[in-house]
């Protein structure tokens, strides 16, 4: 059977690595139905790059930074594939991804509408498995069906390695355009709960921290913490919305309740302690008696509290 995979890449001021990227998704041994490259609005080299590639790629323009939301968006709505896959700019895939997603989904049916691969995360002289790092499980191959995947999703969204049935997608109502940070994690989330999944342990991409790379989100999210966690919280709220399982419930919750701690310390450094978010917290969490004595120090002592919180949980973490 012949998939027809149109894969998606979202771009903004990648002149520096987007070439390296496109070439990785060229040289599949089972060919690509289709290319769609998003560009974001660069405003560096980027469309002089994209040039070189010709027909051998389809290149939107977003005439603005609408963000990378949109920016994925416009590309599915323009993708004429059965499958979506996904790869970011600053990333590459091994030559075998796509023959690896034809091998686990060819015979898939209507209710498998999610397929996931492991991928290596690198950078900054480090290089780690994803699904070793999340505790997962799976052959390399041949691909299975899966556990409850909320937890590991959760635990840290990777869209490189998953291919969605375009359908499927369509109905979740793609990527939320309020989120620049975390719409990976949010749009995963709602396809756990929404379709069946399949999963290999083969290795398919490889995501990269490159250095000096101030556009990456990941940069970004760093120098603004308080719209990070804000994000984050944005998130959890969403989700919560629409899970009904006891367990689930209970992880988003307690989620919930460590971000408003952490969005409560980031907006202390910049002002008073705001002692509601911190009441806050403590009435998320499941256990409002442990929500209560988590959040104790910083509300008697203010910012000395939170630094002694800090101390804790390294203790604890040491030990």
């Amino acid at each position: 059977m012949t998939l027809r995979v149109s894969v998606v890449v979202p771009t903004y001021n990648r002149a520096h690595c987007i070439a390296e990227c496109l070439e990785s998704i060229l040289a599949q041994t089972v060919p690509a139905h289709e290319i769609l490259v998003s560009d974001d609005g660069s405003t560096d080299g980027t469309a002089a790059v994209l040039e070189r590639f010709g027909a051998r790629i389809t290149v939107l323009l977003a005439p603005t930074n609408p963000g990378v939301s949109a920016a994925r968006n416009a590309a599915i709505a323009q993708a004429t594939g059965e499958w979506i896959a996904f790869l970011d700019s600053d990333d590459l895939w091994r030559p075998e991804r796509l023959a690896i997603l034809a091998r686990d989904v060819g015979d898939a049916g209507p209710e498998i509408g999610v397929h996931m691969a492991d991928l290596v995360l690198s950078g900054g002289g480090y290089q780690r498995s994803l699904f070793e790092q999340w505790g997962l499980v799976a052959p390399s191959d041949r691909a299975i069906a899966t556990p409850d995947l909320l937890p590991f999703v959760h635990n840290g969204a990777h869209l490189q390695s998953v291919a969605v049935r375009r359908s499927v997608l369509a109905a979740t109502g793609g990527f939320d355009r309020s989120l620049s940070i975390g719409e990976d994690a949010l749009l995963l989330g709602r396809l756990v709960l929404a379709t069946g999944w399949r999963i290999t342990g083969a290795s398919v991409a490889e995501v990269r921290r490159l250095g000096d790379d101030a556009n990456a989100l990941t940069v970004q999210a760093e120098k603004d913490p308080v719209t990070r966690i804000e994000k984050r919280l944005y998130y959890l709220e969403a989700l919560l919305e629409a899970v009904s399982d006891p367990a689930h419930r209970r992880l988003l919750a307690k989620s919930k309740s460590h971000m408003l701690v952490q969005l409560a310390e980031a907006r202390a450094g910049l002002g008073p302690t705001p002692r509601r978010l911190l009441l806050q917290a403590a009435a998320a969490d499941p256990d409002r008696l442990r929500g209560m004595l988590r959040v104790l120090s910083p509300l008697v002592l203010g910012r000395r509290g939170f630094r002694l919180m800090r101390r804790n949980r390294t203790a604890a973490f040491r030990r």
